[in-house]
């Protein structure tokens, strides 16, 4: 079973965001590992992101509006192969955002 962690913390510097133009279409989001590499952890805007949890696995989207007085809203969307919206899930966060991501926690490579 792969456990998704999302988290929205405080920390004691906020480092600044990536300007973003534009949202690419889900099917162009990058990982979320090489989204985190990029900009780095802690930061007030997550850019929309994908988690691959395996081949015939459902994929995990993740954006999250910018941080307007310490607040924003974390969005996780849950899709099948074909990019069909299957589960969605907005949460309130507070301080700042870190990119998600996804663990065999009992090591069964499920």
């Amino acid at each position: 079973m792969a456990l998704l962690m999302a988290a929205a913390c405080t920390p004691s510097e906020i480092e600044t965001p990536v300007a973003v133009d534009s949202e690419p279409a889900l099917t162009e989001a990058q990982s979320c590992a090489l989204s985190e590499t990029a900009t780095g952890a802690m930061i007030p805007r997550l850019a929309l992101c994908q988690i691959d949890l395996g081949a015939g696995e459902p994929r995990v989207y993740v954006s999250a509006d910018p941080m307007v007085d310490g607040e924003g809203t974390l969005r996780l969307e849950v899709a099948d192969a074909e990019s069909n919206s299957l589960q969605l899930i907005d949460e309130t966060a507070t301080g700042s955002y870190s990119y998600p991501y996804a663990e065999d926690i009992d090591g069964d490579g499920a």
